[in-house]
């Protein structure tokens, strides 16, 4: 009897060890929820075990001959993959779905990671799966501080139609090396924006969804907005809240109204709403918005908001991390704010998630306790004197408690650093940029916000001169060409003040290829009759001469004016010189007079690899005669 008594308490030990592993991959704030009770549906995020193999999807994206088609590839292959690995798993959602005990249920296939409401038996369900890594709670964080504009009285001093960061970081010495972000698509993943401000309505991302619901995509989109209730978003970008504006303009505000914002003034700006009216968001909504902004061809992304390390949960972090891995083999490369967190009160608090994801490039000073790559560049702030902000948020951070095991950490053992952050900083203290209530007005803000919309508009610079760069390439030539604030790169400034005019500088322009532009466009005015002259400025910005078949297109679609022969030769264009090709342009007698006429150029040349087309300025003819 005894033995049997004995056998018995063994066995149930082994069951009761047995339930709660069974179960630990509910995180402990979930099965607090769950242990009340209640009936109701929670919100819960689901994080498969399998993922991506990012090594496999480097070697596809590879193959690919540009940029554009590597993205795609990687994106059609986390979506198969997705579907594959989560088939069973959807399934059963599906089946509970019909009976009243899941709702919303969403697919992040960037992460493998599935986003639903469930029932408390359902989460149990899941939890038994072997295909289920862990389940926590997806809940609404407070992700920025009240909005609020500083030191009004300040914007009277701003006279130069350059703000001071600009002039800080020497932005102006790259435009005038022919590089304004033009055909750089950056993505902002904020509040929205003011898309009736002057200085960015005229140069926003075009899309098209079925935003009426009559099954085809065939409504003008520059954004998505996930910050909303809907189960799959809307259309609405409009900035309640004032950050997201104010960010887009330090990125591409083109001085419309009177000052020029934005490091990329002719970047195209892609608006991704993340962020509610009161400054709230999750983690979920942020992967939702980076899967929009890689799907819709997005060459870099900016985000300038974060989750403190204690109020997210593993699961949390764990897809954040797998997002910006997999964003690197889409070769998207991701700017993200340290946070204000910094050692102002003399204790330093650490970096925002997923501004503690690794970058995807790995400076010498890290290599001694190294670790993974992902897309993120993590953007301290410095004051207008280029030294380290008080406010800005420091590293280290380590991954050494996750699936990913890396960048050890030990305050006793110096061999283990951690992660430094942040990988390079920018003017972040009183930055002049956009008003969101106001469709041409201006105010100052600070924080790491403002400095990694700067940086992002940097690296649009550095793509429009060489579009072939990788994230690590992009990461690299930022932080060897930065200002250097310490001898190594370190938890209060990484690896320095970036410096525009140095980083484009350090950009080889496309391999050795020519990279010819539209540089102007004369005269101003177009008279009534036929054989009016347009002039066509090009200018080759590159390493190479261009071929014989090197040509310009001048494109016009307008009812009152029309070309004979729109296409010219530029034979043999070689490098740094500049050609002037004359158009024959018909207007019509009964052009009313006042009429703008929108002229765009296009250069191609039958030698380059890449198959993006180059856009000249748009060139409206006014007071037609």
């Amino acid at each position: 009897m005894r033995n049997f008594l004995c056998l018995f308490i063994f066995m149930l030990n082994v069951c009761c060890i047995a339930f709660a592993q069974e179960y630990s991959v509910i995180e402990p704030e979930l099965e607090l929820l769950l242990e009340r009770g209640s009936e109701d549906k929670v919100s819960v995020t689901i994080v498969l075990k399998p993922h991506a193999d990012a090594s496999a999807l480097k070697a596809k994206a590879a193959a690919c001959h540009n940029r554009s088609m590597a993205r795609n590839t990687v994106v059609n292959e986390l979506k198969s993959n997705s579907g594959d690995m989560q088939l069973s798993l959807m399934d059963f959602l599906r089946a509970e779905e019909k009976r009243g005990n899941v709702a919303g249920i969403t697919c992040l296939w960037i992460a493998n990671t599935i986003c639903c409401d469930a029932v408390g038996d359902v989460v149990y369900q899941l939890a038994s799966r072997d295909d289920v890594l862990m389940i926590g709670r997806n809940k609404e964080l407070q992700m920025l501080c009240c909005s609020k504009e500083e030191f009004t009285e300040a914007i009277a001093n701003i006279r130069a139609s350059n703000a001071p960061h600009l002039i800080q970081v020497r932005a102006s010495a790259v435009w005038e090396q022919g590089y304004t972000g033009k055909n750089v698509v950056v993505a902002i993943l904020d509040s929205g924006i003011n898309d009736e401000h002057r200085d960015l309505k005229d140069h926003l991302w075009e899309g098209y969804a079925d935003t009426d619901g009559d099954g085809a995509a065939d409504d003008l989109i520059h954004g998505w907005n996930y910050a909303t209730k809907d189960e799959n978003g809307n259309s609405n970008i409009k900035d309640d809240y004032g950050h997201g504006t104010h960010c887009a303009g330090i990125i591409c505000g083109d001085g419309t109204s009177g000052n020029v914002t934005g490091a990329a003034p002719d970047a195209t700006l892609m608006t991704v709403k993340t962020i509610d009216r009161s400054g709230g968001g999750s983690p979920a909504k942020m992967i939702r918005g980076v899967q929009f902004a890689i799907e819709n061809g997005a060459d870099i992304i900016s985000i300038s908001s974060g989750f403190k390390s204690a109020q997210i949960s593993a699961s949390d972090k764990e897809a954040l991390r797998r997002t910006f891995e997999n964003a690197l083999s889409a070769g998207v490369i991701a700017f993200v704010a340290a946070g204000n967190d910094g050692a102002a009160d003399g204790e330093a608090k650490y970096v925002d998630f997923p501004a503690a994801c690794p970058p995807p490039y790995l400076h010498p000073d890290q290599e001694a306790n190294s670790g993974g790559l992902s897309s993120v560049v993590c953007v301290g702030a410095v004051d207008r004197n280029n030294e380290y902000a008080s406010f800005s948020s420091q590293g280290p951070v380590t991954w050494q408690d996750t699936e990913y095991g890396d960048y050890l950490y030990d305050e006793e053992d110096t061999a283990h650093f951690g992660l430094i952050r942040p990988d390079i900083c920018a003017p972040g203290e009183l930055v002049y940029s956009l008003n969101h209530t106001e469709n041409d007005k201006y105010k100052l803000n600070s924080g790491t916000s403002q400095a990694t919309p700067c940086a992002a508009g940097i690296a649009a610079l550095m793509l429009e001169k060489n579009g072939t760069l990788t994230p690590a390439d992009i990461c690299r030539i930022m932080e060897t060409t930065a200002t250097k604030l310490s001898d190594k790169k370190n938890n209060l400034t990484g690896s320095g003040a970036i410096d525009a005019l140095n980083a484009v500088n350090g950009v080889e322009a496309v391999g050795g290829k020519p990279f010819v532009k539209v540089v102007s466009f004369s005269p101003e005015t177009l008279l009534h009759g036929n054989g009016c002259e347009l002039s066509v400025s090009v200018t080759n910005f590159g390493h190479g001469n261009c071929s014989s078949d090197a040509v310009v297109s001048l494109l016009v679609d307008d009812e009152y004016v029309s070309i004979e022969n729109n296409s010219a030769s530029l034979s043999n264009l070689g490098i740094n010189e500049t050609k002037n090709i004359a158009f024959s342009i018909d207007v019509m007698d009964n052009a009313p007079n006042n009429h703008t006429v929108y002229v765009k150029a296009k250069v191609t040349d039958g030698n380059l690899s890449w198959t993006d087309d180059i856009v000249g300025d748009k060139f409206i003819c006014k007071d037609i005669m």
